[in-house]
């Protein structure tokens, strides 16, 4: 990130028992007959999160970095000919779980899922064709989404996956990689008395729900231009080599600071030629400037002149968000014959946030 320094001056069931052994092999061929059949056209279904994203400043636990992605609905065909058991589309999650348990978001509570990332977890939810939200449950967990009993033959299927990251706690930025969140599949509850929402299901034909790799930008402070008013001085201000004006105070501000910035160090570079070395803090006017023999001395608040390409830390930032400025001073300097007119010139602030 870079900003600029103008100066002017004027120079992520048991069923029931079945007491005999013909009913018991009419029970187990019936029940051969009627394992249900699932098929999908789908077998991955990839999540797109954007390549990259900021963390808001202030943002607190439960902020989503990123919009609920969505792929197409995934449709399941099955056929199932127990008109006793529950049928339907579900998922799972092959992540696992964090400690840090669940959040709420937009007044659903989600069980959370590791990224690897300090501070950013995911979250997933399933959808019904009706726009009906579920939030995914927690890890190994299989549970039907979308059901209904058994027929002679069944009908589709269809729900969508969403997911989503989500800030957990304090992040450092960095990378969250792509890979497998999970699964979806169809089938049948594992006995009669299974409900929809139980964990009893055999799921079939699983589709993976796969997302690509986000960058977690860290965040950066705001940082406006700065411009400097040296002030006018009549030629006979500067009356030997490298005597100079009254230094002028000035800031560079830093503003917005996201919580996630820990450190910040600054540097000057000189944007003209000159033959100043660059521990002297000297440098030439623009081109555009009409005065002559006289240039801009940058200094630290304690006078100091500054080293222009060498990086100073902030002390004052606290390392936890919010505005901070950098103190520096500015003077007028003689380097040769004065002539009148004015004086322009321009610096560029390299920052470096870790």
């Amino acid at each position: 990130m870079s900003g600029n320094v103008f100066l002017r001056a004027g120079i992520a069931r048991t069923g029931t028992v079945i007491k005999t052994a013909a009913a018991i092999v009419l029970m187990l061929l019936t029940g051969m007959a009627q394992a249900v059949t699932c098929t999908t056209t789908s077998a991955v279904l990839a999540m797109q999160f954007p390549a990259s994203v900021t963390v808001p400043r202030d943002a607190v636990a439960g902020t989503l970095l990123t919009p609920w992605t969505r792929n197409a609905f995934v449709v399941y065909n099955c056929q199932n000919a127990d008109p006793a058991r529950w049928t339907g589309l579900g998922a799972w999650s092959t992540m696992a779980n964090d400690r840090s348990a669940s959040v709420v978001v937009e007044g659903l509570t989600y069980p959370t899922f590791s990224t690897g990332l300090q501070g950013v977890s995911m979250i997933a939810r399933y959808m019904t064709t009706s726009g009906i939200f579920y939030p995914a449950p927690a890890s190994p967990q299989k549970k039907l989404i979308v059901s209904g009993r058994g027929g002679t033959a069944y009908p589709t299927f269809t729900m969508g996956v969403s997911l989503a990251l989500v800030k957990t706690g304090n992040i450092a930025g960095g990378t969250v990689n792509a890979g497998i969140f999970g699964n979806t599949g169809a089938g049948e509850a594992n006995t009669a008395t299974d409900r929809p929402g139980q964990d009893d299901y055999t799921l079939r034909s699983p589709a993976s729900v796969t997302y690509n790799a986000v960058n977690i930008g860290s965040g950066t402070c705001s940082v406006p231009n700065v411009t400097v008013n040296l002030g006018s001085y009549p030629h006979t201000q500067f009356t030997t080599t490298f005597s100079s004006t009254r230094p002028t105070d000035f800031n560079v501000r830093f503003t917005n600071c996201p919580e996630s910035v820990r450190k910040i160090s600054l540097s000057l570079s000189r944007t003209t030629g000159s033959g100043f070395s660059n521990t002297s803090g000297v440098f030439e006017p623009d081109e555009d400037s009409s005065a002559g023999g006289v240039g801009v001395k940058v200094m630290e608040a304690s006078g100091t002149a500054i080293t222009f390409d060498r990086f100073y830390p902030l002390t004052a930032y606290a390392g936890s968000g919010g505005n901070v400025n950098f103190p520096l001073k500015a003077a007028l300097i003689k380097f040769g014959a004065v002539t009148a007119g004015s004086v322009k010139g321009s610096l560029r602030i390299n920052i470096l946030y870790e």
